[in-house]
């Protein structure tokens, strides 16, 4: 292994270059291909959400499907997670969708595109043919979300209430918190063994940190040994080897409401609406038609189970 002296001459476009090669090609490197060889080590098997997916779709539900990651390495994963059949589950599909600009509102927003062989050849289509072909489960790329939304609205023959999961803090909830009127809900797989400092919402309505599990009280905490909670700032100053260390404070993007409040965890409450560790928890702890409890003064939900 090299010092980083050693590596001193390694340019920003060398290390872009070498991203681009590892990543932008499903069929090149070790990163899909190990994924393909062991999808069991890194996917997991989520025949929970598809039933609730399933029930959604029944229940005149639309729903949409809009990632970053190109259709050859989406279907690796959905097909794992979902089965072979996972298309099924979405009306609409749009791959490569490039967020945070899919959520930005201006007048160079990207037209949608829809794949036209498997050798990722596409050509570009309006609304309308979006509409005109929503049923043949097509596959779509790039697009924005202002378009979208009018297309919903089409199909639905109403202004639609839209809300999206995303598992990326910034990409996922904060343009589109800024930019629409959809409601944003953010996976955060920490809270499936760390719980934040104030908990606003619970699957028991309680607004404690004390959850009832097999009428057993409990009180969850950080499990990590070596990390403080993703939620909470560590109360001790940090030490470093070197103390000639120091670190110039730079203004965040979120205020901190408390001291206790990590600025990760600040951020999910200002972007965000509802926070959960993933979609299993409303797959299996909700009804279709549950409603949460709200006044004027919450302003995010934090679901846990």
């Amino acid at each position: 292994m090299g010092t980083i002296s050693q590596c001193s001459h390694i340019s920003r476009t060398d290390f872009t270059n070498g991203f681009e090669h590892l990543f932008s090609d499903f069929n090149r490197g070790n990163y899909f291909s190990s994924i393909r060889q062991n999808p069991e080590k890194f996917i997991y098997q989520r025949l929970d959400v598809r039933q609730w997916l399933e029930k959604l779709k029944k229940s005149n539900k639309y729903l949409f499907l809009a990632t970053n990651s190109r259709f050859d390495y989406t279907n690796l994963l959905a097909t794992y997670a979902f089965g072979n059949d996972w298309q099924d589950l979405f009306h609409l599909i749009i791959v490569d969708c490039k967020k945070p600009s899919f959520f930005l509102s201006n007048t160079n927003k990207r037209l949608f595109h829809r794949s036209i062989d498997n050798d990722n050849n596409i050509i570009s289509v309006t609304n309308d043919d979006i509409i005109k072909n929503f049923d043949k489960n097509y596959i779509y790329s790039l697009g924005n979300s202002e378009d979208l939304h009018l297309i919903m609205s089409q199909i639905s023959n109403k202004d639609p209430i839209v809300i999206y999961f995303g598992d990326h803090i910034k990409s996922d909830i904060n343009a589109l918190k800024r930019n629409t009127n959809w409601l944003a809900g953010v996976i955060v797989e920490e809270l499936e063994y760390d719980i934040p400092p104030t908990i606003i919402h619970t699957t028991k309505h309680y607004k404690s940190n004390q959850l009832s599990i097999n009428n057993e009280l409990y009180t969850k905490g950080n499990h990590s040994k070596y990390f403080s909670s993703f939620f909470t700032s560590p109360s001790d100053s940090i030490i470093f080897d070197n103390d000639e260390t120091k670190f110039e404070q730079t203004n965040p993007d979120a205020l901190l409401p408390a001291l206790s409040s990590s600025y990760w965890y600040t951020y999910i409450t200002k972007h965000a609406h509802l926070s959960l560790s993933c979609l299993s928890v409303l797959a299996n702890h909700f009804d279709l038609d549950h409603q949460f409890e709200h006044d004027q003064q919450t302003k995010h939900f934090v679901i846990l189970h």
